[in-house]
């Protein structure tokens, strides 16, 4: 499926608005060509409207799946997962929320998840520090999983 240039802009009021262009998958051959010609368009975006754009976002490739529901009833968007991760550099932290959380992965008697031992939280913890960087660039540590939202 082809990639995506968004463009996040703010307004007068502080309010956030997207826009999303439809390109061609990017990869190694077609890159450079392809930031250059998002580049162009950013640059035509601003000069057209008259917002702050305060976030570019370049995705290489998009696959879509199917928009069946989960039958589980307990698959609810506002049960979460919320993600306590440090950059190991400057010790900042930051959050990562994942939605339809399987509240049976918490502690007994606890919102928290065991991301220490063998299971589904230190699977989660591993990929999340072997793939994600911090705003900084640096590597992260995951320092807490905790269920945030509403029990179903």
């Amino acid at each position: 499926m082809p990639g995506r240039f968004t463009l996040t802009l703010i307004d007068e009021s502080r309010e956030i608005s997207t826009a999303s262009f439809q390109g061609v998958t990017l990869d190694a051959t077609n890159l450079v060509a392809q930031q250059g010609l998002q580049d162009a368009l950013e640059t035509a975006v601003k000069a057209i409207t008259l917002g702050n754009v305060v976030k570019r976002v370049r995705t290489a490739d998009i696959t879509p799946f199917s928009l069946n529901a989960p039958s589980n009833k307990a698959a609810q968007r506002e049960c979460k997962l919320l993600v306590v991760v440090e950059d190991t550099a400057t010790y900042r932290r930051s959050t990562i929320e994942l939605p339809t959380f399987d509240l049976n992965e918490t502690k007994a008697g606890s919102d928290e998840v065991d991301f220490e031992s063998a299971g589904k939280g230190k699977d989660l913890a591993d990929a999340i520090e072997a793939y994600c960087k911090s705003t900084a660039g640096n590597p992260v540590e995951v320092v807490k999983m905790v269920h945030v939202g509403r029990r179903v």
